[in-house]
């Protein structure tokens, strides 16, 4: 699937979490820890963010997660044009909100999550079963179960290779720590002379915490 039926899958599951038990949102937050060190920039940056929020703002958590109001439509503003008994054209009043309709407004099916089915078959009108919510939440999560990134991070990656210079990054992580991540930097030099003011500098975003030790060799 697409990295943007993930972030929507994301995005879907932190909204349902304001609504759901806490058994369910240790599964939603063991989800989105998941994708923090997803390839996509994009949807690893949304699961940084939302994991931040559980774990630095969670009583901030339910109110950033509301459901937003409806939108009223607005017309579109143009003027209507009439004209008067002597055949003179005259410009009516701008209607901003529209004439009211005498149609019936048709009752909208009684389905909280059809929209967060991402991936599911269009929901027909038939009752909702007796526990919706479970029922649809259990789809949710199984849905971003099957969508857990197909490669594991490599242990070892090349990452500068150039004039005789070789840098690799040995990934591990800790036990017991989920969101923390090892990562060793091995410098290699091939070439015949000495390397001279030989600099690494990191930078990561505002949502990380970063700490360089300092080199364990010069050779």
């Amino acid at each position: 699937s697409l990295p943007s039926t993930r972030a929507y899958a994301l995005t879907a599951l932190m909204k349902l979490g304001t609504r759901l038990q806490d058994a369910d949102i240790n599964r939603i937050r063991s989800l989105v820890s998941i994708y923090c060190s997803c390839h996509d920039v994009e949807l690893q940056q949304r699961a940084v963010e939302y994991n931040t929020l559980f774990r630095k703002y969670d009583h901030l958590r339910a109110s950033i997660l509301e459901k937003m109001p409806v939108v009223e439509k607005i017309g579109d503003g143009k003027e209507r044009h009439e004209t008067n008994q002597n055949g003179n054209e005259i410009a009516a009043p701008i209607i901003l909100q529209g004439e009211p309709s005498t149609e019936a407004k048709p009752q909208e099916p009684n389905q909280v999550f059809d929209l967060l089915d991402l991936l599911g078959d269009p929901a027909d009108a038939s009752p909702a079963p007796s526990n919706p919510a479970h029922s649809a939440t259990g789809s949710l999560l199984g849905l971003l179960q099957d969508l857990k990134p197909s490669e594991a991070v490599p242990s070892r990656m090349e990452v500068y290779k150039k004039n005789g210079l070789l840098v690799e990054f040995s990934m591990s992580r800790s036990p017991g720590e989920a969101t923390l991540l090892l990562i060793t930097a091995t410098v290699t030099n091939s070439t015949s002379g000495d390397v001279e003011n030989f600099s690494m500098q990191v930078a990561v975003p505002k949502s990380f915490q970063v700490e360089l030790l300092a080199p364990s060799s010069s050779t």
